[in-house]
């Protein structure tokens, strides 16, 4: 049985502050243990309850060095694997190659939840709130979705009374969910001890995989709306002033690749084969990042396919289009 364990650190029993989950603060150090005690615990009774492969996987931000990098590795049990990532829920291989359940432990409520210890919704900088097709998600919510795409159940959640709660409500009665406190206010709360709440989630992740059809995959639907809400009118603008570039520049480029690709079919699977290098490999964030990517994919063929001239045109016309946008548009802030 493969089992992936998803973490962050504020659902973690005696982490109440932010001080506890930010690195390089003097009580992170403390919180870092905290967290991979509870991973710890999530492992034996994964391993108890049939797990033959665990994979952890950190989603905390911790800022700099300490991104998806906060669990303690001397620490770690030594029955499970995990992974430092880049980008938030970045890490999907083991997804792919095929998981038989999920297990979320130290997990927070979505922002505005009223009693939901350090409650936020992803980084809580540039937006705070989150809907796939009219619902309202939080963290829970989104790597769920990230789970369900390759059909794998989210069986267990782990983390304050208002996090169990949100996820239950998400995902249904079958979640089996573990609360180790219950906040009064984004920070304070009323906490079991780390010894006991370990134990218990021990004891939560082997009776979430006694039964692996207890929670379906979870699917927001098909085709699937998400809307943003955003903290600041700047990030939306952002967005506004790079789109309609974007459409442009893919015209340019659907016109090089017809010429290059024409009717030969061996080189449509190498246009093929080499974007799809680029989005398994390739992290972009904004949508004219990409677009400039694939233009170089195309420009690169277009050389190798004998059509120096359709490189050419396609290049001048993006560097005028380049050179325009440059004095108006500033790129965006990309810090996590």
């Amino acid at each position: 049985m493969r089992v992936h364990i998803i973490s962050d650190m504020e659902g973690v029993s005696g982490i109440v502050k932010p001080e506890q989950t930010s690195g390089g603060d003097p009580m992170y150090e403390e919180g870092r243990k905290l967290y991979t005690e509870e991973i710890n615990a999530a492992v034996r009774g994964a391993k108890a309850g049939g797990a033959t492969e665990i994979v952890v996987m950190d989603c905390h931000g911790a800022g700099g060095g300490w991104t998806f990098n906060s669990l303690v590795p001397e620490l770690l049990h030594e029955d499970c694997e995990w992974v430092v990532q880049e980008e938030w829920t970045g890490y999907t291989e083991f997804l792919e190659q095929g998981c038989d359940a999920a297990l979320f432990v130290g997990m927070h409520a979505m922002a505005g939840t009223q009693d939901g210890n350090m409650n936020h919704t992803v980084s809580g900088r540039d937006y705070q709130r989150l809907w796939f097709n009219g619902t309202e998600v939080g963290e829970t919510g989104i790597n769920a979705a990230l789970c369900g795409t390759w059909g794998c159940p989210v069986l267990l959640v782990t983390g304050d009374e208002a996090s169990c709660r949100e996820g239950k409500a998400l995902l249904g009665d079958g979640l089996t969910t573990v609360a180790v406190k219950r906040a009064f206010g984004s920070g304070a709360a009323r906490q079991i001890p780390p010894v006991r709440a370990r134990k218990l989630i021990e004891d939560g992740a082997k009776k979430a995989l006694g039964d692996l059809k207890a929670v379906p995959p979870y699917d927001p639907g098909s085709p699937c709306e998400v809307k943003v809400e955003f903290k600041r009118t700047q990030p939306a603008d952002e967005i506004a002033s790079s789109f309609p570039p974007t459409l442009v520049l893919l015209c340019v480029l659907i016109a090089m690749v017809t010429q290059v690709v024409g009717d030969n079919v061996a080189r449509a699977f190498s246009l093929v084969g080499a974007l799809s290098i680029v989005r398994f490999r390739t992290v972009v964030r904004d949508t004219e990042d990409t677009a400039y990517v694939i233009f170089a994919v195309v420009v690169g063929m277009a050389v190798g396919a004998g059509a120096p001239w359709v490189a050419v045109i396609g290049l001048a016309v993006v560097a005028v289009a380049a050179r325009k946008e440059l004095p108006t548009q500033e790129r965006p802030n990309q810090s996590v």
